[in-house]
């Protein structure tokens, strides 16, 4: 039975978008609602013209209280504006904002999603186990947190993101490569601050050695015994994290840098002490000679050749990756042997952290030719 005729009543729904509104008439227009998650405070309303689905998400007792005010109109209980007016209806702001901050699942925005201009975006502690396409969207994000969730992977369409901060600590990436596809171009070429920190990985992002913006990373506690010698030779690195790990050596390109850290956090690696080279043996490498392709590796990298997975064959990207520095300066993408020295901490930064009072550090280079062995003797 359709209510009698009365003064036509219409919603207004108005967003940052369309601030002349879009109106629903109420009476007679109603198709549906749905109230089964009224209880988590979501509800939705199907009008049959226009033919949209509305979705609300609000405080359960607010939403509550609204679908029992909208029943009032719909039914005839209420019958001109005037008496409206009168009554007490909550109100649904809409921000400008550039900022949103969402620290428990139950803040979570899954029906209205993300303002379309914003620049930081912070969701921590809220479980995630993906990523929210509706993120790679957002056209103005610089600053993302992704902290504290169960994130085994981050699509590869992240890397299109124009983001200068990121944080994805304590999550559980680095169980396979797939985990740091998105760690490439273009995202190298702008992002200037990385956390890492926390995620126990099996792989280690090597892709980081191109990302030659980056002016702080953070890789505490991501249970790694070395990291690749090039990420120490990042042009704007400045901070470097590489605290609560099981480190034996710091790679030697620690030494090359053209300006030392302002700061350098080694604290809490136990195993960071001096240790002699293993015996290699000298006839073997006597007889080596450098194939083409190493030659060209060493001629890419020390001319600096910029290069990603769009400008060469994918299985070549990751020989550039873990190349390595001999302790003459030249370039090595073969292991013969490690050559183990002893580095002057003030010489690598300004402020060095470290658990307790060192008076030198460990650093390991690797040979690129026999007699370079000698060094250790």
């Amino acid at each position: 039975m359709k209510p009698p005729k009365e003064e036509t009543i219409y919603l207004l729904l108005v967003t940052s978008k369309n601030k002349s509104g879009t109106r629903y008439k109420v009476r007679g227009n109603i198709e549906k609602t749905f109230g089964q998650f009224k209880h988590e405070g979501k509800s939705t309303i199907r009008f049959t013209e226009p033919p949209h689905d509305l979705l609300i998400s609000a405080d359960k007792i607010q939403l509550g209280n609204f679908m029992v005010f909208l029943k009032k109109v719909w039914s005839n209980e209420v019958k001109s504006v005037p008496e409206i007016c009168k009554m007490t209806v909550p109100t649904v702001k809409s921000s400008s904002t550039n900022k949103l901050e969402i620290s428990a699942k139950s803040e979570y925005p899954t029906f209205q999603g993300f303002p379309s201009n914003l620049q930081t975006l912070t969701i921590n502690n809220c479980h995630l186990k993906r990523v929210d396409n509706r993120i790679m969207k957002l056209k103005s994000l610089t600053t993302l947190s992704l902290d504290r969730n169960n994130l085994t992977e981050i699509p590869i369409e992240f890397r299109k993101l124009s983001l200068k901060h990121l944080s994805l600590s304590h999550n559980k990436l680095g169980k396979n490569f797939q985990s740091w596809n998105f760690l490439s171009w273009p995202l190298s070429e702008c992002l200037e601050y990385l956390n890492l920190s926390g995620n126990e990985m099996k792989y280690f992002p090597a892709s980081l050695v191109r990302f030659n913006k980056l002016k702080i990373l953070k890789l505490s506690n991501i249970s790694v015994n070395r990291i690749p010698f090039r990420i120490c030779l990042l042009p704007n690195l400045q901070e470097l994290d590489i605290s609560k790990n099981a480190l034996v050596a710091l790679p030697g390109s620690v030494t090359r840098r053209y300006k030392k850290f302002d700061k350098l956090d080694v604290s809490e690696n136990e195993s960071l002490q001096f240790e002699p080279t293993p015996h290699t043996s000298q006839a073997k490498l006597k007889q080596y000679i450098p194939s083409l392709l190493e030659l060209s590796v060493r001629s890419t990298l020390e001319n600096r050749i910029l290069y990603s997975e769009g400008t060469l064959p994918r299985n070549l990207v990751p020989l550039l990756d873990h190349t390595k520095i001999c302790i003459c300066g030249k370039i090595c993408s073969r292991d013969f042997g490690s050559v183990y020295k002893t580095a002057d901490p003030k010489q690598l930064a300004t402020t060095i952290v470290s658990s307790h009072h060192i008076y030198v550090i460990p650093v390991v280079y690797q040979s690129c030719c026999p007699q370079h062995l000698q060094y250790n003797t």
